[in-house]
Protein backbone atom coordinates (compact mmCIF):
# COMPACT_ATOMS: atom_id res chain seq x y z
CA UNK A 1 0.00 0.00 0.00
CA UNK A 2 1.29 3.45 -0.96
CA UNK A 3 1.06 6.47 1.34
CA UNK A 4 0.25 9.97 0.07
CA UNK A 5 0.95 12.90 2.37
CA UNK A 6 -1.78 15.53 1.97
CA UNK A 7 -2.40 19.10 3.07
CA UNK A 8 -5.88 20.67 3.04
CA UNK A 9 -6.31 24.38 2.30
CA UNK A 10 -9.88 24.53 3.63
CA UNK A 11 -12.17 22.80 6.10
CA UNK A 12 -15.17 23.19 3.78
CA UNK A 13 -14.47 20.12 1.66
CA UNK A 14 -14.74 16.46 2.64
CA UNK A 15 -11.52 14.60 3.30
CA UNK A 16 -10.28 12.42 0.46
CA UNK A 17 -11.25 8.77 0.74
CA UNK A 18 -10.31 5.63 -1.13
CA UNK A 19 -13.12 3.10 -1.34
CA UNK A 20 -11.47 -0.25 -1.99
CA UNK A 21 -13.35 -2.53 -4.36
CA UNK A 22 -15.53 0.26 -5.80
CA UNK A 23 -13.10 2.35 -7.84
CA UNK A 24 -9.41 3.11 -7.89
CA UNK A 25 -10.11 6.74 -8.81
CA UNK A 26 -10.41 9.28 -5.98
CA UNK A 27 -12.82 12.21 -6.21
CA UNK A 28 -11.62 15.81 -5.94
CA UNK A 29 -13.88 18.68 -4.88
CA UNK A 30 -14.27 22.38 -5.56
CA UNK A 31 -12.70 24.31 -2.68
CA UNK A 32 -14.69 27.49 -3.37
CA UNK A 33 -18.02 28.45 -4.90
CA UNK A 34 -17.68 29.27 -8.58
CA UNK A 35 -19.98 31.13 -10.98
CA UNK A 36 -19.12 31.04 -14.66
CA UNK A 37 -20.78 32.47 -17.73
CA UNK A 38 -20.75 30.53 -21.00
CA UNK A 39 -17.32 30.94 -22.59
CA UNK A 40 -15.50 31.83 -19.36
CA UNK A 41 -12.42 30.05 -18.02
CA UNK A 42 -11.26 29.57 -14.44
CA UNK A 43 -8.71 27.58 -12.48
CA UNK A 44 -10.93 26.00 -9.85
CA UNK A 45 -9.00 25.31 -6.62
CA UNK A 46 -9.31 21.75 -5.36
CA UNK A 47 -8.20 22.57 -1.82
CA UNK A 48 -5.37 20.02 -1.57
CA UNK A 49 -1.62 19.70 -2.01
CA UNK A 50 0.05 16.29 -1.98
CA UNK A 51 3.41 14.65 -1.68
CA UNK A 52 3.19 11.66 -4.01
CA UNK A 53 5.26 8.50 -3.53
CA UNK A 54 8.63 8.65 -5.29
CA UNK A 55 8.40 7.39 -8.85
CA UNK A 56 4.69 8.15 -9.21
CA UNK A 57 2.60 10.85 -10.88
CA UNK A 58 -1.08 11.78 -10.56
CA UNK A 59 -3.52 11.90 -13.46
CA UNK A 60 -6.52 14.22 -13.04
CA UNK A 61 -9.59 13.89 -15.27
CA UNK A 62 -13.24 15.05 -15.04
CA UNK A 63 -15.83 12.78 -13.46
CA UNK A 64 -18.26 11.18 -15.93
CA UNK A 65 -21.08 13.42 -14.66
CA UNK A 66 -19.13 16.70 -14.56
CA UNK A 67 -20.28 18.09 -17.90
CA UNK A 68 -23.88 16.94 -17.39
CA UNK A 69 -24.09 18.51 -13.93
CA UNK A 70 -22.09 21.70 -14.43
CA UNK A 71 -21.58 22.28 -18.15
CA UNK A 72 -17.80 22.57 -17.85
CA UNK A 73 -14.94 20.77 -19.55
CA UNK A 74 -11.36 20.36 -18.37
CA UNK A 75 -9.26 22.34 -20.84
CA UNK A 76 -6.16 20.15 -20.65
CA UNK A 77 -8.39 17.03 -20.80
CA UNK A 78 -6.01 15.20 -18.47
CA UNK A 79 -3.88 16.95 -15.91
CA UNK A 80 -0.57 15.39 -14.90
CA UNK A 81 1.00 16.18 -11.53
CA UNK A 82 4.52 14.87 -11.05
CA UNK A 83 6.01 14.11 -7.67
CA UNK A 84 8.15 17.26 -7.70
CA UNK A 85 4.99 19.40 -7.34
CA UNK A 86 4.79 18.82 -3.61
CA UNK A 87 5.48 22.17 -1.96
CA UNK A 88 3.51 23.62 0.93
CA UNK A 89 1.63 25.97 -1.42
CA UNK A 90 1.39 23.65 -4.43
CA UNK A 91 -2.39 23.44 -4.45
CA UNK A 92 -4.07 21.40 -7.17
CA UNK A 93 -6.46 23.11 -9.60
CA UNK A 94 -8.87 22.10 -12.34
CA UNK A 95 -8.68 24.31 -15.46
CA UNK A 96 -12.35 24.63 -16.41
CA UNK A 97 -14.11 26.14 -19.41
CA UNK A 98 -17.86 26.74 -19.23
CA UNK A 99 -20.08 25.79 -22.16
CA UNK A 100 -23.13 27.34 -20.43
CA UNK A 101 -23.84 29.58 -17.45
CA UNK A 102 -23.20 27.54 -14.36
CA UNK A 103 -22.78 27.55 -10.60
CA UNK A 104 -20.53 25.14 -8.69
CA UNK A 105 -20.95 25.00 -4.93
CA UNK A 106 -18.17 24.37 -2.44
CA UNK A 107 -17.49 20.66 -1.93
CA UNK A 108 -19.02 19.58 -5.25
CA UNK A 109 -17.16 16.65 -6.81
CA UNK A 110 -15.90 17.89 -10.17
CA UNK A 111 -12.92 15.70 -11.05
CA UNK A 112 -10.98 12.63 -9.96
CA UNK A 113 -7.42 11.34 -9.86
CA UNK A 114 -5.30 8.25 -9.58
CA UNK A 115 -1.55 7.73 -9.22
CA UNK A 116 0.48 5.96 -11.88
CA UNK A 117 4.10 4.82 -11.98
CA UNK A 118 6.40 7.05 -14.03
CA UNK A 119 7.37 5.95 -17.50
CA UNK A 120 10.64 3.99 -17.53
CA UNK A 121 13.70 5.42 -19.27
CA UNK A 122 13.39 4.75 -22.99
CA UNK A 123 15.84 4.80 -25.88
CA UNK A 124 14.85 5.71 -29.44
CA UNK A 125 16.48 3.62 -32.15
CA UNK A 126 16.29 5.13 -35.62
CA UNK A 127 15.48 2.67 -38.42
CA UNK A 128 15.52 2.88 -42.20
CA UNK A 129 12.23 0.96 -42.31
CA UNK A 130 9.90 -0.78 -39.90
CA UNK A 131 9.04 -4.47 -40.15
CA UNK A 132 5.44 -3.79 -39.16
CA UNK A 133 4.76 -2.16 -42.53
CA UNK A 134 6.04 -5.20 -44.41
CA UNK A 135 3.90 -7.56 -42.32
CA UNK A 136 0.85 -5.38 -42.79
CA UNK A 137 1.30 -5.23 -46.56
CA UNK A 138 1.55 -9.00 -46.59
CA UNK A 139 -1.68 -9.22 -44.59
CA UNK A 140 -3.40 -7.01 -47.15
CA UNK A 141 -2.35 -9.26 -49.99
CA UNK A 142 -3.63 -12.37 -48.21
CA UNK A 143 -6.79 -10.58 -47.07
CA UNK A 144 -7.82 -9.54 -50.58
CA UNK A 145 -8.38 -12.91 -52.24
CA UNK A 146 -10.08 -12.64 -55.57
CA UNK A 147 -10.27 -14.34 -58.94
CA UNK A 148 -12.61 -13.06 -61.64
CA UNK A 149 -13.32 -9.78 -59.79
CA UNK A 150 -9.67 -8.71 -59.35
CA UNK A 151 -10.06 -5.16 -60.59
CA UNK A 152 -13.16 -4.54 -58.46
CA UNK A 153 -11.44 -5.65 -55.24
CA UNK A 154 -8.20 -3.88 -56.10
CA UNK A 155 -9.84 -0.50 -56.65
CA UNK A 156 -11.96 -0.84 -53.49
CA UNK A 157 -8.95 -1.49 -51.26
CA UNK A 158 -6.39 0.78 -52.92
CA UNK A 159 -6.67 3.44 -50.22
CA UNK A 160 -6.28 0.80 -47.50
CA UNK A 161 -3.13 -0.60 -49.10
CA UNK A 162 -1.59 2.87 -48.95
CA UNK A 163 -2.67 3.68 -45.36
CA UNK A 164 -0.56 3.97 -42.20
CA UNK A 165 0.36 0.55 -40.78
CA UNK A 166 1.93 1.64 -37.48
CA UNK A 167 -0.78 0.38 -35.15
CA UNK A 168 -4.01 -1.57 -34.81
CA UNK A 169 -5.67 1.37 -36.59
CA UNK A 170 -4.66 -0.42 -39.76
CA UNK A 171 -6.70 -3.47 -38.81
CA UNK A 172 -9.63 -1.27 -37.77
CA UNK A 173 -9.57 0.36 -41.20
CA UNK A 174 -9.32 -3.01 -42.91
CA UNK A 175 -12.32 -4.26 -40.93
CA UNK A 176 -14.28 -1.11 -41.74
CA UNK A 177 -13.40 -1.39 -45.41
CA UNK A 178 -14.39 -5.03 -45.46
CA UNK A 179 -17.79 -4.37 -43.87
CA UNK A 180 -18.43 -1.46 -46.23
CA UNK A 181 -17.47 -3.50 -49.28
CA UNK A 182 -19.48 -6.49 -48.07
CA UNK A 183 -22.60 -4.31 -47.84
CA UNK A 184 -21.90 -3.05 -51.36
CA UNK A 185 -21.55 -6.61 -52.62
CA UNK A 186 -24.81 -7.62 -50.98
CA UNK A 187 -26.55 -4.71 -52.67
CA UNK A 188 -24.97 -5.62 -56.00
CA UNK A 189 -26.06 -9.22 -55.47
CA UNK A 190 -29.69 -8.17 -55.22
CA UNK A 191 -29.37 -6.01 -58.32
CA UNK A 192 -27.59 -8.69 -60.35
CA UNK A 193 -29.75 -11.56 -59.23
CA UNK A 194 -32.54 -10.70 -61.63
CA UNK A 195 -30.10 -9.80 -64.41
CA UNK A 196 -27.68 -12.71 -64.26
CA UNK A 197 -29.42 -15.15 -61.95
CA UNK A 198 -26.42 -15.51 -59.65
CA UNK A 199 -24.63 -13.79 -56.77
CA UNK A 200 -21.13 -12.25 -56.99
CA UNK A 201 -18.30 -14.05 -55.25
CA UNK A 202 -18.15 -13.34 -51.49
CA UNK A 203 -15.25 -11.60 -49.78
CA UNK A 204 -12.93 -13.61 -47.59
CA UNK A 205 -10.98 -12.26 -44.61
CA UNK A 206 -7.70 -13.67 -43.31
CA UNK A 207 -6.45 -11.54 -40.40
CA UNK A 208 -2.84 -11.88 -39.23
CA UNK A 209 -2.01 -11.00 -35.62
Amino acid sequence: MKTIKIKYFTDEIDKLTYIEGKSDWIDLRAAQAVDLKAGEFKLIPLGVAMELPKGYEAHIVPRSSTFKNFGIIQTNHQGVVDCSYCGDNDQWFMPAYALRDTHISVNERICQFRIVENQPIVHFEEMESLEMKIEAESAVQETIRYSKTENLYKSSFQDIIECDYNSCTFYDEMEGAFLWRQSQREQEAEENKSKKGQYPLPLKRIWHT
